[in-house]
């Protein structure tokens, strides 16, 4: 059984028209039996670009996207996360 992921963006690209269920089928078996997610896949293949993925996946969770290189973090949270956690956690780049 695919990871429930991995439904929502085959669902989303079938959707979209990128690739019709038909040919997602065996890309989601793929995923599933080298434990993989679907987006490594797709990925792997040059089905569909990193950027492409993660809006369709924003859009079929409702969710806006934001890219952190535009994004100026105000110094006073950055003098207040100590630089080995947040080099650690990769929480701020």
């Amino acid at each position: 059984m695919p990871k429930k992921i991995d439904t929502i963006l085959a669902e989303a690209i079938a959707q979209k028209g990128l690739l019709a269920k038909e040919g997602l089928e065996p890309l989601l078996k793929e995923a599933e039996s080298s434990g993989k997610s679907l987006q490594e896949v797709l990925l792997e293949h040059r089905v569909v670009a990193e950027k492409e993925i993660l809006n369709i996946l924003a859009a079929a969770m409702k969710l806006s996207t934001l890219n952190l290189k535009e994004v100026v973090i105000d110094k006073g949270v950055i003098a207040k996360v100590p630089i080995k956690i947040a080099t650690y956690y990769k929480f701020i780049p």
